[in-house]
């Protein structure tokens, strides 16, 4: 059976970014593994992707939730 692809089919495969480990993230933040955890388990820390009992984070998710904790002012919360 020959399918033939279109563009928005070639989109979606390549829109499917590479999966971040813990530690590629640490890293990426300039913070430790341990303070990923803790945030994780808090709730106010970068959204994650389980797969299976690995935890995997997303590049366009690190990206949203940095420009969430963006401030202009120390006043800020």
């Amino acid at each position: 059976m020959d399918r033939k692809i279109d563009e928005a089919d070639t989109k979606t495969c390549t829109d499917f970014e590479r999966l971040l480990t813990e530690k590629d993230v640490a890293d990426l933040l300039q913070v430790s593994q341990s303070w990923l955890a803790k945030a994780r388990m808090g709730g106010y820390g970068p959204p994650y992707v389980m797969v299976g009992r690995s935890i995997r984070y997303t590049g366009p998710g690190i990206r949203q939730w940095t420009r969430s904790r963006q401030r202009f002012s120390t006043s800020e919360r």
